[in-house]
């Protein structure tokens, strides 16, 4: 997914729950699911091995 398509289903789900955001705040939340995802395909490689 990239930046832009999360930008806006973050801000889609924000508008639901009627919540606002800075474009700051959605580019830490985007490298944080982006370093999580890393980290779950590592974890799944790494267990597929045994």
């Amino acid at each position: 997914m990239t930046f832009e398509q999360f930008k806006s289903r973050y801000l889609l789900k924000l508008k639901e729950q009627d919540l606002a955001s800075n474009d700051i705040e959605i580019k830490k939340l985007f490298i944080a699911a982006t370093v999580l995802l890393e980290h779950q395909a590592k974890q799944l490689k790494r267990e597929s091995r045994r």
